[in-house]
């Protein structure tokens, strides 16, 4: 199976964070392309995050911070019928850097990571990996990451399903002295996944909480914590 998928979404959140907003509340229309072949329990993936609007656009550009590429690598096997575990390897690069602004040339990370899944009447989720800086400037971003999640679907009709899903986060930082900032996040999805011709149409609505470090952001608000978007899947299947 190949599957082609782009996402445009009003702001790129990962781990709770807002890596394009101006500031965490911050709107900033983006795209994510997606191409991933599965072979039996063998995936191979690629995904890209590019933002299309804002003042920072460039300078994010620059700093190693937009222009994201990944490519992933996963293993997916059952253990019984409704219990799932994987194992998985993503590498993160910012081929489009620039060296003086971002201290490397291509900043990047690589994330080792193994997830379990237990399908019941909700389907119930743990996945742990490490996301490693590769250089000695990006090294002082890692962390280990544990993300529990909860997700189900109500079928509204025989093509139509509303989907919600609750995910937390928890950053273990390894650098030394530890960063505090953003360690801890929770994220809500509502989504509904529509067939058209063959093809998928998902509009998504997201929103997000993120904890501050008082001694990085002294007299946090919610502004500082807390961000809402939206964004719309269109993919497609092809049997290979």
């Amino acid at each position: 199976m190949l599957n082609i998928d782009v996402e445009g979404a009003s702001a790129y959140v990962w781990r709770g964070i807002n890596k394009f907003g101006e500031d965490q509340s911050g709107q900033a229309f983006s795209v994510f392309p997606s191409l991933t072949a599965t072979l039996g329990g063998f995936s191979l993936g690629y995904w890209g995050a590019f933002q299309l609007s804002g003042d920072n656009k460039s300078a994010l550009v620059d700093n190693g911070v937009g222009g994201e590429n990944d490519f992933i690598l996963k293993y997916s096997a059952w253990l019984q019928h409704n219990l799932a575990l994987s194992a998985s390897m993503t590498y993160f690069t910012h081929p489009f850097a620039d060296e003086d602004a971002a201290g490397t040339a291509d900043p990047m990370y690589l994330e080792p990571g193994v997830g379990i899944s237990y399908l019941t009447g909700a389907d119930l989720g743990l996945y742990v990996g490490y996301y490693r800086g590769l250089q000695s400037v990006t090294e002082p971003a890692s962390f280990l990451y544990i993300n529990p999640s909860l997700g189900k679907t109500f079928r509204v009709s025989e093509d139509l399903g509303l989907a919600l899903g609750l995910s937390a986060g928890y950053k273990v930082f390894t650098n030394d002295p530890p960063n505090e900032d953003r360690a801890f996040d929770l994220a809500l999805t509502v989504s509904a996944a529509i067939p058209v011709s063959g093809m998928y149409i998902t509009p998504q609505l997201h929103a997000a909480y993120v904890t501050r470090d008082d001694a990085v952001v002294p007299d946090a608000d919610s502004g500082d914590s807390f961000v809402a978007w939206a964004g719309v899947h269109i993919g497609y299947d092809v049997g290979i």
